[in-house]
């Protein structure tokens, strides 16, 4: 059975490599090409290899039970969820402010506060996983979009408490 479970394991490693070539191909210019194309234009060479590093990187099969949770689609459900709720919220909140002239719902710092913790724990999660991966695997897109996010967020938050620390609550 071990070797049943390791044989699954090396198909999954061998479709997201898949997936991540195709996505590769269907950009707007094959890496391989660009890396022709860079040398062509005489780039540095350590800029060169480490572009071509970058391209050819694959990520090495995953295991244990932090893996498991953070690849199960409970997980993923559970995250879709949390964004359609602070979805909702920030509707809720524009709204309310429109109503009352500018002023902040009580508790919105509270709000954003737990929105935040729980997207930095699932970012945390998923860095934890996939290690330096996180940045070039096949979710690499979305990886950077919710990178930048919730960077962007915590700065927000941070900067509000640092210049308000009585309106942070």
């Amino acid at each position: 059975q071990d070797w049943k479970h390791r044989y699954e394991q090396l198909k999954i490693a061998d479709l997201k490599v898949q997936r991540r070539d195709k996505f590769l191909e269907n950009a707007c210019i094959h890496p391989a090409q660009f890396l022709e194309n860079a040398a062509a234009d005489a780039l540095p060479t350590v800029v060169h290899r480490a572009l071509h590093w970058w391209v050819t990187l694959e990520e090495p099969l995953r295991e244990g039970w932090l893996h498991d949770i953070v690849r199960h689609k409970a997980f993923d459900i559970a995250v879709s969820v949390v964004i359609v709720v602070n979805a909702l919220y920030t509707a809720w909140q524009c709204n309310y402010e429109m109503d009352h002239k500018g002023a902040q719902m009580p508790g919105q710092g509270s709000f954003e506060a737990v929105f935040l913790a729980i997207y930095l724990a699932e970012l945390s999660l998923k860095m934890r996983v996939h290690g330096p991966y996180f940045f070039c695997n096949q979710d690499m897109c979305w990886n950077l979009f919710d990178f930048i996010i919730v960077a962007e967020a915590l700065v927000d938050t941070l900067m509000t408490v640092v210049d308000n620390p009585q309106e942070g609550n």
